[in-house]
Order: C-alpha cells, then structure tokens, then sequence
C-alpha cells in the first residue's frame, strides 16, 4: 500500500522549556508510521528539551535562531526578525529536504511559516492556545497551508482560518500504577497510607489560579474529619511560589501541603493522587484532565475554556463555574465522602479517554491532513 519512499516531516521547537505542546509534537512525531513519514526535529535553543531529548535517546538538529519571530514588541522588530529568519530557515529546509513544515506552537508557527511557503513546503499551523489578536500572526497565517486547532473552543477564537481541523491531543494511555508514588507524597510515616491525596498540576501562572486551589484546600481541611494531603505540582513561571506559599501558611494548612515543583512524565504522580482539582481558566484544552481521565483520577475542573469538551458533567468528572471556591470544595468533597461514585467516575472517565484521546488515534488523523497536502503537490 505504502510502496513510495516515506516522506520527511519537519517538526520545529523553540527548545527552552518542556510543555504540553512540546510533548504533543513529539509523540506525534514517534508515533508517525514509518512507512509513509519520518519526522525531523528541530530545536532552536539549548535547553530543558534538548536535554530531555539526550536522555530520551530522540535525534534532533540544532538550528540556533537568534531571534525568533513574535520577541520583538514591535512591527518594525518582527520585520527584522523575519528578514534573518527567512534565509537561513530556506537554506535547511532545501538542504533537509523535508516534504513540509508542522509548527507546534506561536513563536515557531511566526517564524516557520513565511520561510516554508518560500521554500514550496506545505506549513500546517498548529493552535494550541485561544487566539490573541494579532496583525502579526493574522498576517503570516495566510501562508500556512493547513491549520490544526486542539479544541472547539480554539477554533471558534481564530476566526478566518481555512481549511482547519480540529484534532485532540495524543495521550499515552498505558496502565499506571496507582500508588507508585504515594509514598513520597505522603512524606511521612505518621499519616495512612491511605491519606487521601488531592492535585493541582500546573506552572505558577495567574490563570491556573493556584491561590483558588488553596482555598479550595483549606475549606476541605476545615471540613474534613479525616487528615488531607494536599500536593502542587509546577514551576514558578510568573514568580508567584512565594506569595502562594504564604497564602498556605496564612491559611493554616501548611502541614499539609507538598510543593512537588516540576514533575515529567506527570503520569504516576497524578495516578497516585486521588483527587485532581483544575480551578485554571481559559485552558484551550486542558492536558491535565484527560491525563488524570486515564490514569484513573477523578476530575473537579472550572467551567472554562476547553474544560467542557473533555469532561461530562456528572460522568466523567465535574465542573464547577469559574472561581467559585465552594463550588468547587462541595464537589471534591462528595467524591472523596462517596467511594462508589469516586470509582464511577474514576472508570468512566479511564474508559472514555482510552477511546478517545490515544496517539494512536492522533497521529492518524494528522497523518491524513499531511497525506492530502503532500498528494496535491
């Protein structure tokens, strides 16, 4: 069926942090079918990724791009950051030979885009974030060949763009142990093993709202009987650690907080977790939650963003409206007070993910948008 040579698939990343668009691309990107594409990685900085992709075992090239397009705060910046990207990103992708472009986040898509089209390599623009209104990116966009949005609620905020496709994150669905991790939560002999254990993952930035995730926790601590671990994960991006440390404190549940920083892979802490509360807002999609849908961990999320699209009220987890932090205790505390609707919920939510969101699954249809770009050339 496949009797062509595979063609080469250029995937470029910034390269300086590891986020949930950095771990879509590159499962696509190893989960192509070999015999119709290979992927081309292509970092343009040193950084957390490179170093993530050295211990992985994954090639990639390093393209040093000074400036990548979208830094600048200006028109007459970009302008300059393009005219020094579009020679040099032509001048590999003629010698990489690669068949197209697919750019995973906004500062590749700026800076790719223009170059690949110059090149006569098809650009598929991916959108993993609500649209922001920009003469920048609604200028260089009509060069993209194809544009691919994770949500519904993405597609509906990058009005203009045709022909676009939605198409849902991968997620590695194997099983997870659940208690893997647990003890190292817990972080102390004195508590049960059984202690229940409820999550927040995401970096420190405002619209995660780590602060609702506090009160949240210190109203559940007020009203338990029981003691309650409480365990954040994330890094402090918008240098917001400390104020939310003392927000712990002043709230009087800092014997029971764990600030866990970082974590990857995020899999087995969130299966050792036994709640997942996601009070963020305007998610275009909202990783977590389905990483938590198929690790087994029942899901309080904020009615916002693409929340709504992963998660069926009653079902396969709750929502709660927006910044509402009683909202958001009363149903945490239904599902750790009800063991038969928290296992409900829990294999629902597993079952529905497996289905739905595999990488398999993703890398078809991504592979079929390439198959119609490349078979009109």
């Amino acid at each position: 069926m496949h009797s062509n040579p595979p063609r080469s698939i250029c995937y470029p990343l910034v390269g300086d942090s590891v986020g949930g668009s950095q771990i879509s691309g590159l499962l696509l990107a190893q989960n192509l079918d070999p015999r119709r594409y290979v992927p081309k990685i292509v970092l343009h900085r040193k950084g957390p990724l490179a170093e993530y992709l050295a211990d992985s075992g994954v090639p990639f090239t390093l393209l040093p791009l000074p400036r990548l397009v979208g830094t600048s705060a200006r028109i007459p910046g970009h302008m300059r950051d393009l005219a020094s990207a579009v020679p040099k990103l032509g001048r590999y992708l003629r010698h990489s030979e690669a068949a197209l472009v697919h750019g995973q986040d906004g500062r590749t898509n700026l800076s790719w885009c223009l170059p690949s089209q110059l090149a006569h390599c098809p650009y598929v623009w991916h959108q993993r974030s609500a649209y922001q209104p920009s003469r920048l990116a609604w200028i260089l966009r009509a060069f993209a060949s194809h544009t691919v949005c994770i949500s519904r609620f993405v597609a509906e905020s990058f009005p203009g763009a045709r022909p676009q496709t939605v198409v849902v994150n991968p997620f590695e669905t194997e099983s997870i142990a659940r208690n893997e991790k647990r003890r190292e939560i817990l972080a102390t002999e004195s508590l049960p093993a059984e202690t229940p254990i409820i999550g927040f993952v995401g970096n420190m930035r405002a619209h995660k709202r780590p602060f609702q995730f506090v009160e949240v926790a210190a109203a559940l601590a007020k009203s338990s009987a029981a003691p309650l671990v409480f365990a954040m994960f994330g890094a402090d991006q918008d240098g917001l650690l400390a104020d939310v440390r003392k927000s712990v404190i002043d709230a009087g549940v800092d014997d029971s907080f764990r600030f866990m920083d970082f974590r990857y892979p995020i899999s087995a802490w969130v299966a050792s977790c036994d709640l997942l509360l996601v009070p963020s807002i305007g998610e275009a999609f909202g990783r977590t939650l389905v990483e938590a849908m198929v690790a087994g961990t029942p899901v309080v999320a904020s009615d916002s963003g693409g929340h709504g699209e992963i998660i069926e009220q009653g079902e396969t987890g709750f929502l709660v409206p927006s910044d509402d932090v009683p909202a958001m205790k009363d149903a945490a505390a239904r599902l750790l007070d009800d063991r038969a609707l928290w296992r409900a919920t829990a294999d629902t939510a597993k079952a529905r993910a497996m289905a739905h969101y595999s990488v398999a699954r993703h890398a078809s249809a991504m592979m079929n948008i390439y198959d119609a770009l490349l078979d009109r050339e």
